[in-house]
């Protein structure tokens, strides 16, 4: 163990036995368990939310949560010589969620409902209010931002391959925004409010883990207050993206969330404006109006090609959704 890492780890009352490094941190071995160190990069307060939502979740029988462990002093952050800010936090040692693999996208639905019924009553803190955003004024800020890449490049002098791709897949894909946000606004903000509640933000494959003892469910930083529906989207875009559209993968995380969770009519409509709206596209354009720079790199290339490629596949999927659920 060098110097540095030692210099950090004494700060924490733990009897360490060796370190590796692993999932964006450093893991350590000790006698009591495993725990995971980490660069931090958020808010102290921000924190302290995520350690109170981790203690009530605890509480209300969601038991595996990555909860932070405070150092001799009583805090959570440990400080090296170049005043880096760590944190610690316990580990789960398993497999990642295996999003090609339908069982597993089940069962990752079914821990996501257990998370959303319970989180949907808990106690929300000022902060996290005051961030909450209406869905339709999210999907309407992200739709000036699609706007906002296309009038940049037709402005542009230099137009490389990107641009010219971007600007003739444009309209479909905004026609594709305008009907989710006319659809939004004719749900309307009231029947939104139904489905407040605190969100995961980042739930994904990579953090969900497969233990000995059951599903763990880790790395909350990007947790907030919001339409739960966000939350499965999210998780339900990955995994028809990764698996070509598949109608089974649908089924198969609507059938998991629906054992704990039951979805009613209004779910399924705010399900498929989500699903309708071009949350991929948006990514790519959001990327290029944060840069602008003169060289675009392969990777964005390959990701708006693969965007418009999938489209149809989407458009196919959204067509089957509709009848089934509509």
């Amino acid at each position: 163990m060098d110097e540095k890492l030692l210099e950090i780890i004494d700060q924490f009352d733990l009897h360490v036995e060796h370190t590796y490094r692993g999932r964006g941190g450093t893991i350590c071995v000790t006698k009591d368990g495993m725990t995971i160190l980490k660069e931090f990069h958020s808010s102290a307060g921000k924190l302290m939310d995520e350690y109170e939502l981790k203690q009530y979740l605890r509480l209300e029988g969601f038991s595996f949560v990555d909860q932070h462990i405070k150092n001799k002093q009583g805090t959570f952050f440990a400080e090296d010589r170049y005043h880096t800010i760590y944190i610690m936090k316990e580990y789960y040692e398993g497999k990642e969620c295996d999003i090609r693999n339908a069982e597993d996208i089940k069962l990752a639905a079914k821990n996501l409902a257990q998370f959303h019924k319970i989180a949907e009553k808990a106690p929300v803190g000022q902060r996290e209010r005051k961030r909450h955003q209406s869905l339709l004024s999210l999907l309407e800020k992200r739709t000036r931002e699609l706007k906002r890449a296309k009038t940049y490049m037709e402005h542009s002098l230099k137009k490389g391959e990107f641009e010219y791709l971007y600007m003739r897949s444009y309209d479909n894909f905004f026609q594709q925004a305008k009907e989710a946000i006319s659809i939004c606004k004719e749900i309307g903000e009231s029947q939104e409010k139904t489905a407040l509640g605190i969100c995961h933000g980042e739930y994904n494959q990579h953090n969900i883990i497969k233990t000995e003892k059951g599903i763990a469910t880790i790395n909350f930083e990007h947790f907030c207050y919001q339409s739960q529906w966000i939350d499965f989207h999210h998780f339900l875009r990955k995994a028809l993206e990764k698996n070509q559209y598949q109608i089974e993968v649908a089924q198969k995380m609507i059938e998991g969330y629906n054992q704990i969770h039951s979805l009613e009519a209004k779910d399924y409509q705010f399900i498929h404006l989500l699903l309708l709206y071009p949350d991929k596209y948006f990514k790519i354009a959001n990327h290029y109006n944060s840069r602008r720079k003169a060289f675009i790199s392969p990777k964005d290339m390959e990701k708006l090609v693969d965007t418009i490629e999938q489209n149809k596949k989407k458009e196919e999927f959204l067509s089957w959704y509709q009848k089934k659920f509509l």
